[in-house]
């Protein structure tokens, strides 16, 4: 048996799509993801649900939000009822936030189904080897083109003969001092494959 060393909460909110577009651009934040991750470091502090996924249906005045951490429902709503401005407050309704304790205790070998979303990021070094910023692994392939030969998101890119879509899913292995790209979807060589961790940036 596999025991977590802490009690793991499940968290979902609603999310008032609206006011979050509004609260993004008062801060003039452009990615959804960054923003909700300032949103609720801001509203909750350390007890923030991560990771988390947030879901914003096309057209739908109402997302959600799913999360993990160690504080429940109505620790939550305590420390936002400090914490949190009113905005934040309208952005995610406490009246609509949820919690449920997840097992202690999983068995070895259980087969379960999950989602990963990645976004694969590099961490660029001057002559230090210090590192000094982030940048989307993606972009740095990408300034690699002339000006007017940079693919955009709708284009697909090939990388050591695998084809990216890149609106799709996907995957980010290190086999090299640069980065391979390989399809989510093309599950052959993908399952077969093994990353070389060794040569991926450090956290």
């Amino acid at each position: 048996m596999i025991t977590a060393t802490a009690p793991l909460q499940m968290i979902r909110a609603e999310i008032s799509v609206n006011h979050f577009h509004r609260w993004m651009g008062g801060k003039r934040l452009t990615d959804p993801d960054h923003t909700m991750h300032c949103l609720l470091t801001e509203g909750f502090g350390g007890q923030a649900p991560k990771p988390f996924r947030l879901i914003t249906p096309r057209d739908q005045s109402t997302g959600f939000l799913y999360g993990y951490g160690t504080a429940d429902a109505e620790a939550l709503r305590e420390t936002a009822a400090i914490c949190a401005d009113l905005l934040q407050c309208r952005v995610i309704p406490l009246g609509k936030l949820d919690s449920k304790p997840m097992p202690s205790d999983w068995p070895a070998g259980k087969r379960l189904g999950f989602e990963v979303r990645i976004r694969p990021m590099i961490r660029k070094t001057r002559g230090t080897g210090r590192h000094y910023a982030e940048q989307d692994a993606f972009q740095d392939q990408a300034e690699g083109f002339p000006k007017n030969e940079m693919p955009n998101s709708r284009e697909k890119v090939y990388a050591n003969g695998c084809a990216v879509n890149l609106l799709e899913s996907a995957a980010l292995i290190w086999t090299q001092s640069r980065p391979v790209w390989c399809r989510s979807s093309a599950s052959a060589p993908f399952a077969s494959a093994t990353p070389d961790m060794s040569k991926a940036p450090t956290p």
